[in-house]
Parts: structure tokens; sequence; C-alpha cells
């Protein structure tokens, strides 16, 4: 679950005064009339006659609380899929204890247990009405309520007759009924106020109230949502490395941690930024640097002063680089951060993936060089169709004359029109590959950002993921690598596009 500002700690306390609970102890029940109990008759098929016997003070109790709905469900006809209806549907479970209902359960024992969990955590509430006497505390049902409240079954002769253990049952059931139906209301008036609020600290609330009830879920998703949307609200408006940093490290969902690694990778890579930094600490190493990643940048004349001025300066050459440098704010934590083990290991990747980069521009600079050899071809054979067709049909053996002519147009045409499909071919093919390296381009940016954010937050299974991720695209790349000029004449099989966007441009 997401974490919760500080700051909105104190309208939970607002949030109880607004809606308390209504369950008190020994007072009157505060609940809307409106409001029903449903509840759910679990019994074994031979244990009939107890059902029908009870279910006429049962009839006496929905008399009595016209807000309740009692439905009757033999065991041996139930499916799985039945039970799981009736847990998320039922607040209240009746069970029928005896050894033929413990045995008629045995096969569906994991959606038992579903529905003790759910007794012992709130969501329901589990009565067993002892039938017959079986050994109840040694089977799943043991933290159910027992009833009767001697604990003696119906049929025990400690009752000088079966209707003391139902009226028994039947005055017991009453308040508990009562129970059941004021929390079901304070969750329904909490889960309502929520939603009518629908901010991060009513969700956030409720769930402080109500950790695991029905709605619990839901709260959750809602509480992330707006979290998320916060979140990356505030990124927008910082925008900088240090405000998608935290992005990346808090959002629950994570929805926009492309967008923020992209945009984290734009303010690392822009060079005017970068500049700026080098120049306002006047550090040797941010000079250096500046000029091993912007080899063709706007003020490598001044980065080679600065660098000369740097050199010939007697005193250390180490500079005193802030926490605040937007271009190397991720590295910078990571060397405060992490360990020797853990840094080893992320300039490891980091170094494979820079590695990636530069295949990827040697592929770009093969495919130009295709593109170079396959164009002057295509043009002269279309020069010679269009403008020395005769000499070609005198080869092909088409005399002269007034036919001739019409099949010297037929001849041409078809000769245009399979150039004219192998050209289209051709181009499709460049496209597919040239839209593989925007996509290998943008996984790199993002995957080298993502990874040393995985590091910082010690997150192993997205490092993996990436990892793999970087591979994929070696791949792909030394599949581009290969292709000679040829390849692209007869392309029918592409190459796999390397994103979703990709593969439907291809499609």
């Amino acid at each position: 679950m997401a974490q919760i500002p500080q700051e909105n700690h104190a309208a939970h306390s607002r949030y109880e005064e607004a809606y308390p609970h209504p369950m008190v102890k020994g007072t009157k029940p505060s609940f809307d009339i409106s409001q029903s109990l449903t509840a759910s008759f679990l019994y074994s098929e031979k244990d009939e006659d107890f059902r029908d016997e009870l279910s006429a003070y049962l009839k006496l109790l929905e008399a009595e609380n016209s807000w309740l709905r009692l439905k009757y469900y033999a065991m041996e006809r139930l499916s799985q899929f039945d039970l799981r209806k009736l847990l998320d549907n039922s607040d209240l479970f009746l069970l029928a204890a005896s050894t033929d209902f413990m045995a008629a359960t045995l096969e569906q024992g994991g959606m038992f247990r579903r529905i003790m969990d759910h007794h012992q955590t709130g969501k329901v509430m589990a009565i067993a009405l002892l039938f017959r006497k079986c050994r109840i505390r040694e089977c799943v049902f043991k933290n159910a309520i027992l009833l009767p409240q001697s604990q003696d079954p119906v049929n025990s002769p400690a009752w000088p007759t079966r209707d003391h253990a139902y009226l028994d049952i039947h005055d017991a059931l009453k308040p508990l009924l009562v129970e059941a139906l004021e929390k079901k209301t304070a969750l329904e008036k909490s889960w309502k106020a929520a939603q009518a609020i629908h901010k991060v600290e009513s969700y956030w609330a409720f769930l402080q109230k109500y950790p695991r009830s029905r709605y619990s879920p839901k709260a959750k998703k809602y509480l992330d949502e707006l979290v998320e949307k916060e979140l990356w609200a505030k990124a927008e408006r910082q925008d900088d490395v240090p405000g998608y940093f935290h992005y990346l490290s808090n959002a629950p969902m994570q929805e926009k941690r492309f967008e923020a690694a992209q945009r984290i990778s734009e303010i690392e890579d822009d060079d005017e930024k970068n500049w700026v930094e080098a120049e306002k600490n006047d550090a040797f190493e941010l000079f250096l640097r500046y000029r091993a990643n912007f080899p063709e940048g706007k003020h490598l004349n001044e980065d080679e002063a600065a660098l000369n001025r740097k050199l010939t300066t007697p005193g250390a050459l180490e500079g005193n680089c802030k926490e605040s440098l937007e271009s190397n704010f991720l590295m910078y934590l990571a060397c405060r951060r992490l360990n020797f083990n853990e840094m080893f290991s992320l300039q490891s990747y980091l170094k494979y993936g820079n590695k990636l980069k530069e295949q990827r521009v040697g592929v770009l600079n093969n495919i130009y060089w295709n593109i170079f050899k396959l164009v002057a071809a295509p043009l002269l054979a279309l020069v010679l169709f269009l403008y020395l067709g005769f000499p070609v049909l005198k080869l092909s053996g088409i005399p002269e004359g007034s036919t001739s002519q019409f099949l010297r147009g037929v001849f041409r045409a078809a000769l245009v029109g399979v150039l004219v499909y192998g050209i289209v071919l051709v181009i499709k093919s460049f496209v597919n590959d040239f839209l593989i390296l925007k996509d290998a381009d943008g996984i790199l940016k993002r995957g080298l950002i993502l990874l040393k954010v995985a590091y910082l937050n010690n997150e192993m299974d997205k490092i993996q993921k990436l990892l793999v991720r970087l591979h994929k695209v070696e791949q792909v790349l030394e599949k581009l690598q290969a292709k000679g000029a040829l390849s692209y004449l007869w392309a029918t099989n592409f190459t796999e596009a390397l994103s979703k966007e990709g593969q439907r441009f291809v499609a």
C-alpha cells in the first residue's frame, strides 16, 4: 500500500470524529433500517430434520428483523464456484455442525478456510450450530462462534427437549445478528464517506479503520491512484532529476516510470545544463565528463580552455561536486548509498549498456551504407526500363509492328510494376529497422536510468528484468549488424520489433 504523507495523518482523527463507530456494547443499535443482512445457512442433507425444526425459529427471527435475509444451502449440492459466490455475497454464515457436515466440506476445504479467515478478520461472521456431537474444535471451524451457548449439541440428553436447544440458539442469535448488521452498517457508512471525500486522507483513514474489509481492495486501489497522481504532478512541477527520482522511488503504481526515466535521461544528456554545472563547479572531472559525453557539444572550445587551465594549475584536480548536480544526481547517490560490491555491479552493467549504445550507432551507420548501395541500382534500372525499352524488347524476341507496340507497353509496365513492388518491400524493411533502432535507443536510455533507480531502491527483481531487456536489445542489434544490402531485396521476414508500439506500426 502507498505511503501517506505525514501532513495527512491529522485527517484520520477528523474522519473518526465525523464518522464514529456506532457499535457500542450494551447500547441501542444505531443502524439504517434499510440496510439488509444476508445470512447463508449451510447444512448436510443428512441433517435436514434438524434444519426443518430450527427453520421455524429462524423464520421468527426474520419476522422480528425485516432486514434479515436468510437462505438455505445443502453442502452436497454446492460447487466450489457456488461457495465462492456465497463468500462474496454473504455477511454471515450459519453452519449446521455435525460429522456428516464436516465430511461434506472435505472436498472444498480451501473455500472453508477462506470463510474462516474472513471470520477472523471481521469480513463475515461464522456461527456453528451444534446439531450432533462432533469434533468441531479439531477442524477448520474451531474458531467459529459455537451455539448453543452451553456447547451441548441439540440431540444431547442435557436438553429436556430439542425445543429447549432451539430456543437457546434463537435467543443467542438475536444479539449476534444485530452486532453483524451494526458492523456492516458502520462499514458501509464509512465506505460511502470515504468515496464522497475521495482524497488520499479519506481512503487512508478508511484502511486504518478497516484494513481487511470487503472494500479494502478498492480503497487501496483508489488510494494508490490518488497518490500516484499527486507524486507525478509534483515531479512535473519540479521538472528535475530529484523530483522524478522521488516519483520512481515512491509511486505505488509506477504508471509513468518510462516517462520519468526518459525525462531524467533528457536532463542528464542536456548539453547546456551539463556545461553550466561544469562551469559553475569549476571541477576538472566535470569538464572532462562534458568532453566525453558531448563530442560535438556547443562549448567544446571553452571546455578545452578550462581543461588546459586545470592541467597547468598546481593543486588537486579533484573538484567539489555538489549533490545538486542534476546531470550526475543518481550516480552521486549511488556512490554514497551503495557498498563496494553493489557499486562494482552497477558500473559493470552501465558499461555494458554504453557498449550497446555504441553498437546501435554502428548498426545505424551500416543501414545508411546499405541504403546508399541499394538506391543507385533501382534508379539506374528504372531509367533503363523507361528510356531503353526497345533494345530490351528486341532481346526478348517481340516483333515490330502495331501489335508489338502494345506488347512493348505491357512488357514495360510489368517490369516497372515488379521494380516498384521490390522498392516498396525494401523501403518497408528499412522502416522496420529504423523503428527497431528507435525502440532500442529509448530502451537503452530509460533502461540505464531505471537500472540506477533499482539499485538505489534495492529492487533486485527489477534489475533482473532490466538485464534481460538489455540482452534482448543486444541480440536484435547483432541481427541488424549482420544484414547486408542484398538481404533487403527479398525482405519477407522482418526483425522483431522491441516494443508494442513498434509492432503495431509495422503491422
